[in-house]
C-alpha cells in the first residue's frame, strides 16, 4: 500500500511539474506587455528598459522558467506587477472564497444526484424514472449563467427569499448563517450539470446492483429492497460514486467563473481576470496554478480512496 501511495504521488507531482511548465508557456507567448499597461502610453523607453531588466522580463524564456521555478520550490511566488503586494496575499483570499463555493456545490450536487439516482434506479422504467430523467436532460442542457440570472430575478427580486450577490452583507456581522444565505443561489447554480451527471452515473449503478447474481439471491430470500440497497448495494455505488464526486469537485473548483461573475462572489475568477487584463504575469500563473494543483491533489485523494474501497486495486 506505501509502495502504490509512493508511486501515485510521483506521478501527480509529475503531472504537476509539467503544468507548471505549460502555465509559464502560455503566459510568456501570450500578447500584452505588463510594462506598457504599467506606465502607460506616455512613458519612455529607458523607463520601460529599466522596469522589464528589474522584473526579469528581458531574459530568455528557460531563464525565467527556471528563476520562476525555483521561487516557487522556495516558496516565493512573486509580486503582482500592478498592485505591488505579494501574489498570495491577492490569491489566498480568493482561493478560499472559490473553494467555499466548490464544496457547497459538490454537497448539493452529491445529496441530489445521488437521491434521484437511487430512486430512479429502484423504479427504473416507471413514471419517477421518466420525470428524472427528463429534469437531468433539462438541468444539463441549462447554461449556468442564464441559471444563474433566473435565480436572482426569481428569488432575489421577485421573492425576496436570499440576497443576490456578494459573500456578506456589507453591514452584517459576517456570520455562518448570513454566508450561507449568499451561498445557496450560486452554489446551486453550479451544481446544475453535476446533479445531472452524478444522478445518471448512480442510476446505472443501482440498477447494475439490482441485477446482479448477490442481489437477486438475496431478494428470492426474502430480502426487502430497501434492506437489499443498504445492506449490500451501497457498498458496491460507493466507488463509482466516489469517483465521479471527486471529478466534479475539480470540475466545479475551475469552472465555476462564470457563476462568481454573475454572482459577484469574491473569488478567483475576479483576480485571474482583472490579473488578465493588466496582464499581471505573477498573478496569472500563480492563480491557474493552484487551479491545476487543486485538481491533481483531488484526483490523488480519489484514487487512493477507490484503492481503500477495493482492497484488490492494491495489486
Amino acid at each position: 500500500m506505501i509502495a502504490l501511495v509512493a508511486r501515485r504521488a510521483a506521478a501527480s507531482l509529475a503531472i504537476l511539474a509539467l503544468v507548471t511548465f505549460l502555465v509559464f508557456l502560455v503566459v510568456y507567448l501570450s500578447p500584452g506587455d505588463p510594462v506598457a499597461t504599467m506606465l502607460g502610453r506616455d512613458a519612455s523607453g529607458e523607463t520601460a528598459d529599466q522596469i522589464r531588466r528589474d522584473l526579469g522580463l528581458d531574459r530568455p524564456f528557460l531563464v525565467q522558467y527556471g528563476a520562476w521555478l525555483w521561487g516557487l520550490l522556495g516558496g516565493h511566488f512573486g509580486t503582482s506587477i500592478t498592485m505591488h503586494v505579494p501574489v498570495l496575499d491577492i490569491l489566498v483570499p480568493a482561493y478560499v472564497n472559490t473553494f467555499i463555493l466548490a464544496l457547497a456545490s459538490l454537497a448539493i450536487a452529491l445529496t441530489f444526484g445521488v437521491l434521484l439516482g437511487v430512486l430512479s434506479g429502484l423504479r427504473a422504467g416507471g413514471w419517477f424514472d421518466r420525470l428524472a430523467a427528463a429534469v437531468s436532460e433539462g438541468l444539463a442542457a441549462t447554461p449556468v449563467f442564464w441559471l444563474g440570472i433566473m435565480l436572482i430575478w426569481l428569488v432575489s427580486k421577485q421573492l425576496r427569499w436570499l440576497p443576490s450577490s456578494g459573500m456578506y452583507n456589507l453591514r452584517g456581522s459576517h456570520s455562518l448563517a448570513d454566508l450561507l444565505a449568499h451561498l445557496v443561489l450560486p452554489a446551486f447554480s453550479a451544481a446544475v450539470l453535476a446533479i445531472a451527471i452524478i444522478m445518471r452515473l448512480t442510476r446505472a449503478s443501482v440498477i447494475d446492483a439490482l441485477n446482479a447474481d448477490y442481489a437477486r439471491m438475496f431478494a428470492s430470500a426474502g430480502m426487502s429492497t430497501s434492506r437489499l440497497l443498504f445492506t449490500q448495494i451501497a457498498r458496491n455505488i460507493l466507488a463509482p460514486i466516489v469517483s465521479i464526486g471527486g471529478l466534479q469537485f475539480g470540475t466545479l473548483f475551475g469552472g465555476v467563473i462564470f457563476v462568481e461573475t454573475v454572482f459577484a462572489w469574491p473569488g478567483l475568477s475576479a483576480q485571474l481576470y482583472n490579473a488578465i487584463t493588466a496582464h499581471d504575469i505573477p498573478v496569472i500563473q500563480t492563480g491557474v496554478l493552484m487551479i491545476a494543483a487543486t485538481f491533481i491533489l483531488i484526483n490523488l485523494i480519489v484514487d487512493l480512496a477507490l484503492v481503500w474501497l477495493n482492497p484488490r486495486a492494491r495489486a
